[in-house]
């Protein structure tokens, strides 16, 4: 039997600290039950709501110029998704695909979450902290792929390191 939605949203990391912000928006969250592969939202599509991950694993994929997947993100419990349902007018960026069976996810609509951070200062001050650590994350994780050795980069990516042998080879 699920947890109740107001009880999962107090404990996720996004609101733990706000009691009061979290009753307001339980009555508005969507508790969702996932399973692996199941799409939890599609690039392009209307930014209609801001998904906490509660409890599993969500892969967010862009598609390159020549259609070759990138993974741009993984989400665990205490993770927001969907973020650009922050702005009003705005499409998701990614696709976010389940990749663990009973993942939880509680979506909040979009306008709801605006109209609350337009009048509370706390709300908003915590969703700016959320977006900076998030940042700081991915600008340092570019930060060490660019300093990989294309060795350390492709063993990264999965490749097994005895291909890259021809290419480390001194050529004589």
């Amino acid at each position: 039997m699920p947890i109740p939605v107001p009880h999962l949203l107090g404990e996720h990391a996004f609101f733990h600290k706000h009691p009061l912000i979290w009753k307001q928006l339980a009555s508005h969250a969507h508790h969702k039950q996932f399973s692996k592969n199941d799409v939890v939202l599609r690039h392009g599509d209307p930014a209609d709501a801001l998904w906490l991950v509660l409890k599993g694993w969500v892969k967010m994929t862009r598609q390159s110029p020549d259609g070759k997947e990138m993974i741009v993100g993984l989400c665990t419990g205490g993770d927001v998704l969907g973020e650009s349902a922050l702005s009003p007018h705005a499409n998701y960026p990614y696709y976010a695909e389940v990749i663990a069976d009973d993942t939880e996810i509680a979506a909040i609509p979009a306008e709801t979450i605006r109209n609350l951070i337009g009048s509370t200062p706390e709300l908003a001050s915590n969703i700016m902290a959320l977006l900076n650590e998030r940042m700081s994350k991915t600008q340092l994780k570019l930060e060490h792929m660019n300093t990989m050795s294309v060795a350390q980069q492709y063993n990264v990516r999965g490749a097994a390191p005895w291909v890259l042998l021809p290419a480390l080879m001194p050529r004589s």
